[in-house]
């Protein structure tokens, strides 16, 4: 190994969306030095840049003066949580998921976030998938303005970023991770990482599917790499679906269906009918994710497809709002040559999230020493379904969590 190129960190974070830029941002803060490696560009690769962004959080603000038993709280965010979860979720992790929620809402707007706010400055919530109160708030502007305000406080609070870089291995010694190993994927160099602690942010494995609502499709390498040291995997079983528009022929990446459903869309069947009427009457479309994707597949495969989005009672008020805070969704529908205020599109089932991944604690550490993971590629805050602002919200928590327990780490290297 002499002949590579050699970079020595305190914490290396491996993976560069949501959160992996949330682990290096609050590494650094204890004064280690801190390398980020990308295998594409920091906040522009992976899930994150098209996921939506909308993030879960119990501020209650939209559901303000409405006739509800009690406001929300994180105690009722919990509870819908691991209701969804159908009991699988780690309750010590749901917990400080929703308890953390609040306050690293309103880090991320000095950060320069710029959430969507109502008249009296509050947060826009709307009551997403599954979810019992008002509780998404959504950044104003696409996915990539949310990324680029996180990725500027990386390179701000100087962290090394390194991209076009895979990790292939990590590297063990005395029963803990001492590094890693990768080469740059446009010159062939190899590189040897040497760090006290490492953080697996790397996401999932989406391109195992034909269809997926990340434009930006993962392969599996944070799973890999954990795996072959040691770490266990769990819940590797459970797959997450939602459903993407499709125009004409074309299949268009986004987020999934909540934006439009958070806001009053109705699904109706080729016969007209609105088909969440026979499978949740009470909640409609505003049930969870699976029981929504399973209704949609139900009716397409007995014959009642294609299955289409009706926002014809939007009113203008609402269409200006859904334009300011949710405007790439709508871009990409117009791109595509639908004139999406009158004209109805369709709705077709694609792969959104891998629930399953690396069994973490309270600190985000893995079984292995030194082994820190968060996001996509760790389990289970979300149990066997996830509810819809939950994964980002996931990745900003446990994304600061791992990247503070990772520069605390006993063993590392001072």
């Amino acid at each position: 190994m002499s002949g590579l190129t050699t970079k020595r960190a305190d914490v290396l974070v491996i993976g560069g969306a949501i959160a992996g830029c949330m682990a290096a941002a609050e590494a650094v803060k204890h004064g280690l030095k801190v390398i980020l490696v990308d295998k594409g560009m920091m906040g522009r690769s992976g899930s994150s840049p098209t996921a939506g962004t909308a993030t879960a959080a119990a501020f209650s603000h939209s559901d303000l003066g409405r006739d509800l038993p009690e406001p929300d709280s994180p105690q009722l965010h919990f509870l819908d949580t691991y209701k969804a979860g159908d009991g699988l979720c780690d309750p010590r992790l749901v917990a400080l998921c929703v308890e953390e929620a609040l306050p690293i809402v309103r880090e991320l707007e000095t950060f320069g976030v710029p959430w969507t706010k109502t008249a009296d400055g509050r947060y826009f919530q709307y009551k997403a998938l599954g979810h019992s109160r008002s509780r998404s708030c959504h950044p104003t502007g696409s996915s990539m303005t949310f990324m680029a305000a996180i990725a500027k406080e990386v390179f701000y609070r100087r962290a090394e970023v390194v991209e076009d870089t895979m990790v292939t291995d990590l590297l063990m010694a005395d029963g803990r991770v001492v590094g890693a190993l990768g080469f740059h994927r446009l010159t062939g160099e190899e590189v040897l990482f040497q760090a006290g602690a490492v953080v697996l942010a790397a996401g999932s494995a989406t391109r195992l599917f034909k269809y997926a609502s990340a434009n930006f499709q993962t392969t599996g390498d944070a799973q890999a790499l954990g795996f072959r040291v040691g770490a266990p995997l769990v819940n590797m079983e459970f797959v997450e679906f939602t459903v993407i528009p499709k125009v004409a022929q074309k299949i268009i990446s986004t987020g999934g269906i909540s934006p439009f459903t958070g806001r009053g869309s109705h699904i109706r069947n080729g016969l007209g009918e609105r088909i969440m009427e026979t499978y949740d009457p009470v909640r409609l479309e505003r049930t969870t994710r699976a029981q929504l994707v399973r209704a949609i597949d139900r009716e397409i495969r007995e014959g009642r497809g294609p299955i289409w989005n009706d926002s014809s009672h939007f009113t203008e008020e609402l269409w200006q709002e859904f334009h300011t805070s949710s405007p790439e969704v709508l871009d990409r529908l117009k791109a595509a040559g639908l004139e999406y205020r009158r004209a109805p599109f369709e709705w077709v089932p694609a792969m959104h999230t891998c629930l399953g991944g690396f069994l973490i604690d309270e600190r985000g550490e893995t079984a292995v020493p030194g082994l820190y993971a968060s996001g996509e590629c760790a389990a289970t805050i979300h149990g066997a379904n996830r509810l819809s602002g939950n994964a980002t919200t996931e990745c900003l928590v446990f994304g600061k969590r791992a990247g503070r327990h990772a520069a605390l780490f006993d063993g590392l290297y001072r």
